[in-house]
């Protein structure tokens, strides 16, 4: 059943907009960090379709929360979440 609402009333590009607007990137425990890059790539054709959201992911991913996270397991998984991102776009 088609949303009468149109996309962008669609439940899951609200969550991912809910999630991107959080400040749950910032939080200090490395899985919720790693979560939300996880929930970024996962639903990257959402995010894709939102200037801003594309911003505020792409910020959280080349900042101190991401690639220069001084968490070592953070800093490489937020890498090669990005580079998967970047593969799924092309």
């Amino acid at each position: 059943m088609a949303n009468p609402g149109g996309p962008a009333h669609d439940p899951i590009t609200a969550l991912v907009h809910s999630i991107l607007q959080s400040d749950a990137v910032h939080l200090p425990h490395r899985a919720v960090t790693i979560s939300f890059f996880e929930v970024a790539v996962r639903f990257c054709k959402y995010i894709s379709a939102d200037g801003g959201a594309t911003l505020t992911v792409l910020t959280a991913f080349l900042s101190e929360t991401g690639i220069q996270n001084q968490n070592p397991v953070v800093r490489s998984r937020s890498v090669s979440l990005h580079v998967a991102c970047e593969l799924r776009e092309m």
